[in-house]
């Protein structure tokens, strides 16, 4: 019917206004049915695409899912080391503390090698002169009794 050169509106009207309305309705729904032939394989393709656009999205969700407990995971670790580096750092500077500690000592006992022997001789000395007190004492005491004290002039 469209095809005919006579379903024209124009040409439709002399004869009945009413057809007229129906020849623009027929026309206008020609255009909408090859319009839709052409629009309906891409609205199927459309439709196909917006559900495996859903499923990658699912999947690219899962994934970033994943990333993020995987990055969770990394930033303990991370915190992990660095609390370990901390303390590492902490053992170092003890152990450098405890070198320069006993190089100190070693350095003070070395000084006092000299007084050890020093204070043995006093030792002995101080033995000797124990010994020797009680004898020392009497000839003393002999000597004050003999010669009486000595003159304030």
């Amino acid at each position: 019917y469209v095809a005919d050169r006579d379903f024209v509106p124009e040409k439709i009207k002399s004869a009945s206004t009413a057809c007229e309305g129906i020849c623009h309705w027929v026309r206008a729904m020609d255009v909408y049915d090859k319009v839709a032939r052409i629009v309906m394989p891409k609205k199927a393709a459309l439709a196909e695409a917006e559900n495996e656009l859903a499923s990658q999205m699912e999947k690219l969700n899962a994934k970033r899912a994943e990333l993020q407990v995987i990055l969770d995971k990394l930033q303990k670790l991370n915190d992990f080391f660095a609390e370990k580096s901390r303390q590492k750092k902490g053992l170092e500077d003890e152990i450098d503390n405890c070198e320069k500690k006993l190089n100190r000592a070693e350095k003070l006992l070395g000084g006092l090698g000299g007084e050890k022997t020093r204070w043995s001789e006093t030792a002995q000395n101080l033995h000797r002169s124990i010994s020797n007190i009680v004898g020392d004492v009497l000839l003393a005491g002999g000597c004050t009794a003999y010669l009486g004290f000595f003159p304030t002039e």
